[in-house]
């Protein structure tokens, strides 16, 4: 909530047990958890789950992460979550440059809308259905990209208000960089 005091309603995830356990890396933590997140996307209210994934899952070739800077990732499957149907990617790469990081985002909304059909645990493609009924314009269209523009814009720059504090304040030296780019 610290990131968008009045948009974001709350986020919580499925595995709380990892987000402290030693000995685990940042991605560690949360590649192949799912979290619950409530927000407000310009004046929608979203209920929406998160689950995340190792970049290699969008054929990101992550040996060359360290090459081009990349210190951090977060990718996922963006769902809604009642009913629960699949609306979009997220990617965010973190690069180091200088003495601060820059974040890349990336949202591909609607790109591949499918249900989860619970009963057989089996995913139903609607990319035919949400085309011709309208709900991926509704779920990609340019208010959606807009709203969603801007609501990344004002929580990041208000991470950068106090973030970098917070860093100063808190940070271990890194010892070494993995494979995957990421500062241990």
């Amino acid at each position: 909530m610290l990131w968008y005091p009045y948009n974001h309603v709350s986020a919580r995830s499925l595995s709380p047990e990892l987000l402290n356990k030693p000995g685990l890396s940042h991605q560690e933590r949360y590649i192949g958890t799912t979290h619950l997140v409530t927000e407000y996307i310009g004046p929608q209210r979203v209920e929406i789950t998160i689950s995340f994934v190792d970049p290699r899952y969008y054929g990101f070739d992550v040996s060359r992460f360290a090459e081009a800077n990349i210190v951090s990732h977060a990718c996922g499957e963006v769902w809604l979550q009642k009913p629960s149907i699949r609306i979009g990617t997220m990617i965010h790469l973190v690069r180091r440059i200088d003495d601060d990081i820059e974040v890349r985002s990336r949202y591909w909304l609607a790109d591949s809308v499918k249900m989860k059909v619970p009963l057989i645990g089996y995913e139903l493609s609607l990319d035919g259905l949400a085309q011709t009924f309208g709900l991926k314009s509704r779920l990609a269209g340019l208010s959606v990209g807009y709203e969603q523009l801007l609501h990344d814009q004002i929580e990041f720059t208000n991470l950068a208000s106090f973030l970098p504090e917070i860093y100063r304040t808190f940070a271990i030296p890194p010892t070494n960089t993995s494979s995957d780019g990421e500062v241990q």
